[in-house]
């Protein structure tokens, strides 16, 4: 079981955005070889912020995270 509470995983969460927001800021035209990078970080993206909404809704029921 992991003990993380929202607060640490909205961190992440945030961090995971600033990562692809970096990528696609690069500016120009993207290429095929792009849309792997971006595809790795957009699901990184998904993935903790569905993290952080199970964790609060957890965490306002009284469950602990796993």
């Amino acid at each position: 079981m992991s003990t993380k509470e929202p607060g640490s995983l909205e961190t992440e969460a945030s961090q995971a955005a600033k990562e692809l927001s970096s990528v696609l800021a690069i500016g120009g035209a993207l290429t095929i070889g792009d849309l792997p990078i971006i595809r790795r970080r957009l699901d990184e993206v998904i993935q903790a912020t569905n993290a952080a909404i199970q964790a609060c809704e957890q965490h306002q029921s009284g469950q602990t995270v796993e």
